[in-house]
């Protein structure tokens, strides 16, 4: 449903957090190791050498420096305007002096280069036949240009679908994807939400597509089915990617909560709704902030957020809500490598309690190689919100994932798409159905169809009314890819933006 963000800062250390430690540091004493946990792992978890291989390693390194006051061959601020010079520095991004020792600094670099693989070993995950469970069928939407999608939702409620595109369009489509309105929108369009009991519809624009901290994103109001109005709610969202709205402090009126992805600076804010206006409580200032639910974790009859953070301190939060004032528990933590790109918070094993379901495969940094450890993963709950891996499906890009029981066995399968996936095999690494086959192992399908698009944004539900869980899939073709030439030239010039995954079962 929300758009996935092209890049990720890794080793994202926030808000220099070590300028209380610097005193404590006997530096002649500590070795590499020791200085990355305290440095490194400050504000998330300090990563294992081996994520990458030593090449990768050093220009990654090159960009760390400036967050903690070194100044190495990377300028933070080039190609950067004014006012984003300005945000990073008012934010207090990149000190302005040293944090550590530069002798400190080269015993970190030593450590990393010296332990880092020189390359990866990639193991293959060997997948089954195709599925007859699903019917895979192309939309073409006419005239929409190049395959740019940037959301896809389906409204079960009407049967209608909402897609939007790069171009700043959004269409909405009857259950045969027959355009029935379409609306422009000062940027590419990344969410859609129902408000109220009328025909108010708000959508999120992210503002600048690519990676930058200039707070261009708006929301807006129309009204379906026609969109006959455009109205402007509030701007100055700092690159936003999703929202939510449901009444978060017991006054009947429907608030909302944005996550500000950012790139440098973001953050999470929920907007209290008073009469026709909206005002901003952020709820944590730090950027990564990319899909929010609503769910009432402690059953004390209130909204709390279960949020995902896909850039530096990566992981899932729950944020529990007392009348509108939050405290976070963060449930899951994992390295600011892994590239989160998408979540879902439900019961995997049937035990009663909230498990994780997780895809991480966001590709679109420096280090544009297969990755052993992108894939799709099932975080159990072992008690109190502890969680413990329990299955992982390696898939490189993963990028979205649906989590249903799509055969309607009494189990919950999943279906993941990857926007970086191996280009070298994308009828079979493009998409992957799951099927739960009890006990959390998974038998995996593919769908050749998938070599003709590039997955950015998926939905799942009832499209046709049948009773069972159908899926769409939005290509965008553009970006950071290190396809074959032939590969994305005919992507370009397709003209069928959708993928529909028809369910057969009834």
């Amino acid at each position: 449903m929300v758009f996935t963000c092209f890049v990720i800062s890794l080793l994202l250390s926030m808000y220099h957090c070590t300028n209380e430690v610097k005193d404590e540091v006997n530096e002649g004493k500590m070795n590499g190791e020791e200085l990355a946990a305290l440095y490194c792992g400050g504000c998330h978890l300090s990563p294992n050498p081996s994520l990458l291989p030593k090449e990768h390693w050093e220009g990654l390194l090159q960009r760390k420096g400036p967050r903690l006051g070194i100044k190495t061959d990377f300028n933070p601020y080039e190609g950067k305007s004014m006012q984003e010079s300005f945000n990073l520095d008012t934010a207090g991004v990149f000190p302005k002096t040293p944090q550590l020792a530069d002798s400190s600094w080269q015993k970190i670099v030593d450590f990393y280069l010296q332990q880092a693989p020189d390359s990866f070993s990639i193991t293959e995950t060997p997948l089954q036949e195709t599925t007859p469970l699903f019917r895979p069928a192309f939309k073409n939407l006419n005239n929409t240009g190049v395959p740019m999608g940037t959301m896809l939702e389906i409204d079960a409620s009407t049967n209608t679908i909402y897609y939007g595109d790069a171009s700043g369009y959004l269409y909405s489509l009857d259950s045969t994807f027959q355009q029935t309105a379409r609306l422009r929108l000062p940027s590419p369009p990344v969410d859609v939400q129902k408000i109220g009991q009328g025909d108010d519809l708000l959508t999120l624009s992210i503002g600048l597509l690519d990676p930058n901290d200039i707070e261009t994103g708006v929301v807006l109001k129309t009204k379906v089915p026609s969109f006959s109005r455009r109205d402007l709610v509030f701007a100055s969202l700092a690159r936003p990617v999703d929202f939510v709205a449901g009444d978060l402090d017991g006054d009947q009126e429907e608030d909302l909560v944005v996550c500000h992805f950012g790139n440098e600076v973001g953050k999470l804010s929920w907007y209290k709704k008073n009469g026709d206006q909206y005002d901003q409580k952020v709820i944590k200032n730090v950027p990564g902030a990319s899909k929010v639910l609503l769910r009432d974790v402690d059953a004390d009859e209130d909204l709390d957020l279960v949020v995902l953070f896909a850039q530096g301190d990566e992981g899932v939060s729950i944020f529990y809500n007392n009348r509108g004032r939050f405290k976070e528990n963060q449930i899951l933590r994992i390295p600011p490598i892994y590239g989160s790109s998408d979540f879902d918070f439900l019961d995997m094993d049937g035990d009663g309690d909230m498990d994780i379901v997780l895809a991480n495969g966001d590709n679109g940094d420096k280090t544009l190689i297969l990755k052993p450890y992108h894939g799709v993963r099932v975080f159990i709950n072992t008690g109190d919100f502890n969680y413990e891996e329990r299955y992982f499906f390696p898939m490189h890009g993963a990028t979205k994932v649906r989590a249903s029981d799509f055969d309607q066995d009494g189990d919950i399968d999943l279906i993941a798409s990857a926007f970086y996936p191996d280009f070298n095999d994308l009828g079979r690494k493009g998409i992957v159905y799951l099927d739960h086959q009890g006990k959390l192992e998974f038998a995996a399908h593919h769908f050749p169809a998938a070599a003709e698009g590039r997955w950015l944004v998926m939905d799942s539900g009832d499209i046709d009314q049948d009773g069972d869980e159908d899926v769409i899939l939005g290509s965008f073709v553009e970006g950071v890819i290190p396809a074959p030439k032939e590969v994305v030239a005919k992507w370009r010039s397709s003209v069928d933006p959708i993928l529909v995954l028809e369910n057969t079962l009834k």
